[in-house]
């Protein structure tokens, strides 16, 4: 039954919310920074990672204040326990920034796991 219950959660409408969560409590994007909800708005590189990550069914938020593009992947793993959003944050340029995994706590506050 939990197993339905995160493949129902893996859904690409209920992964962009928690994505769209995510980035809005980290506080990493200046305040006028906007979303991008269109790919062919977005540089080249940017686009080729949308693909992948659409193809594979992963989320992907994107946000611009006109000079820097900040774009997020975010895949919802099954895992045993509490789920794991796993959260990867790339450049304008396409690299790789960070990859982080995230979970909600009982207060509904998201909490990222520590690198040991």
């Amino acid at each position: 039954m939990r197993t339905l219950t995160l493949r129902s959660m893996q859904q690409p409408s209920y992964l962009d919310t928690l994505l769209y969560s995510l980035v809005m409590e980290m506080s990493v994007l200046p305040g006028d920074a906007y979303p991008v909800r269109e790919p062919d708005k977005l540089p080249g590189p940017l686009r080729r990672i949308i693909k992948m990550a659409t193809n594979v069914g992963q989320s992907w938020g994107c946000w611009t204040d006109e000079r820097h593009h900040w774009l997020f992947i975010a895949e919802l793993p099954l895992t045993r326990g509490k789920p794991v959003l796993q959260l990867d944050q790339y450049n304008a340029a396409g690299d790789l920034k960070e990859t982080t995994n995230w979970y909600c706590d009982d207060n509904d506050k998201w909490c990222r796991f520590a690198v040991p």
